[in-house]
């Protein structure tokens, strides 16, 4: 499965540049206009394939190795933290015919998909997000702080992250571009 290229594209070179563009209005499902350099978008899967490489987290990666279907190799890459999730739920998976659903589903993902780090940069800019995520009155930690690192992934490696959950990403539009896929 792939995902159209998003409307707006990043002109940064690097990660430590900034983002020459001027802030835009943005409306989610959940929220009132925002303010935001980096809209989130809202697309839906299509068959076209988009040669701007974008990172999926665990929502997105889930679907990708349980409908069996192909990304353009190259192009889709994880944080590992998703790996590691994956891995966690085939670990947690009680009967044998679901750890099996379970482990194909990661060894698609792992075939189908470039892995990137969640290194020391990583680490540094997971601080921006979570000081971001409390500027707007939000809990960093708890049950979704994979998804901020994730998010840092994203952010140091300067790509769009493709999630089913953006509301968990609420706060950071300034930081990263966040793309829902299929809302």
């Amino acid at each position: 499965m792939s995902w159209p290229a998003s409307a707006g594209s990043s002109s940064r070179a690097t990660s430590s540049s900034p983002r020459s563009r001027a802030p835009r209005r943005s409306t989610t499902r959940s929220s009132a206009p925002i303010s935001t350099r980096s809209s989130i978008k809202t697309l839906r899967p299509d068959t076209g394939s988009t040669s701007r490489p974008r990172l999926i987290d665990t929502s997105v990666a889930v679907e990708l190795g349980e409908a069996g279907q192909d990304g353009a190799s190259g192009d889709i890459a994880v944080s590992t933290l998703t790996l590691g999730e994956l891995e966690a739920g085939l670990r947690a998976a009680v009967d044998e015919l679901k750890k099996a659903r379970r482990r194909s589903q990661l060894r698609h993902v792992e075939g189908k998909t470039q892995a990137l780090a969640f290194d020391r940069d990583c680490a540094r800019a997971f601080g921006r997000v979570y000081a971001a995520v409390e500027r707007v009155g939000r809990k960093p930690r708890g049950p979704r702080v994979v998804d901020l690192m994730i998010a840092a992934t994203a952010l140091v490696h300067d790509l769009p992250i493709y999630t089913r959950n953006a509301k968990d990403l609420r706060g950071l539009e300034d930081l990263v571009e966040i793309v829902e896929v299929g809302a």
